[in-house]
């Protein structure tokens, strides 16, 4: 096994992992879920809102009032996040619809660039059409109710996960 092989099998395995986790906890307490998401997302909010405050304002190198307008960007949404969790929900459902879209098309990338090293898995094909499919209903009706919205991401993460442990599990055999 090459250490191309080695390497990625590891990636996709903790990947897979973490996925699981997120779809069984979304499936276990949906309400719950997207607050703690939206929680979650304005703290890594302002962790980086400081960070690159403290970094623009440490080196002043070309372009740091932009870097400085960023952080501050990002610590005002990571306030308003913590500060609004359920509000910040309705919003954050476009935002997962956007992700889950972005994620199928790296997904079908993944699968051409598998396909033209002779490698096809028909499960990660399905996992991006599926991907699209679910992004694209997020977005057409983003509103009808963060629940179903938790659930939704819950089935994906699980089918993400499981697909990505199977690709991991195929590259470690290889």
């Amino acid at each position: 096994m090459n250490f191309f092989q080695r390497n990625n099998w590891l990636i996709e395995a903790l990947k897979g992992a973490l996925f699981l986790i997120l779809g069984i906890l979304c499936l276990a307490n949906p309400a719950g879920a997207l607050a703690a998401i939206a929680i979650y997302l304005g703290i890594l909010a302002i962790l980086s809102g400081l960070g690159i405050v403290i970094f623009s304002l440490s080196r002043k190198g070309t372009h740091w009032r932009f870097w400085i307008f960023e952080g501050i960007f990002n610590l005002v949404i990571g306030l308003l996040l913590v500060s609004y969790p359920k509000t910040a929900i309705s919003v954050l459902v476009i935002f997962i619809g956007l992700w889950i879209i972005a994620m199928g098309i790296i997904q079908i990338i993944t699968y051409t660039n598998l396909k033209k090293t002779g490698y096809t898995s028909q499960v990660t094909l399905f996992t991006a059409v599926l991907s699209l499919l679910i992004g694209i209903l997020l977005l057409f009706n983003p509103f009808e109710g963060a629940k179903i919205v938790a659930i939704i991401l819950g089935i994906f993460a699980v089918i993400y996960g499981l697909s990505s442990l199977f690709v991991a599990f195929r590259l470690l055999n290889r």
